[in-house]
């Protein structure tokens, strides 16, 4: 799933218009990046709290 999501980023932070990078793929790549990064951070968060509740018996 890594090499997907970084073969994407790639070919869509390498798109370009006659003016310069497209920003509106930029941003929307920002905004998916974003939320995995919540996702990821989700499940850390969980991992720990999980691990401090089975070491508490």
């Amino acid at each position: 799933m890594a090499k997907a999501l970084a073969s994407k980023s790639k070919s869509i932070s390498l798109q370009r218009n006659a003016e310069g990078p497209d920003v509106q793929a930029l941003k929307d790549e920002n905004a998916r990046l974003r939320e995995l990064v919540i996702q990821l951070s989700e499940l850390v968060i969980k991992n720990i709290v999980d691990t401090f509740e089975n070491n508490d018996d």
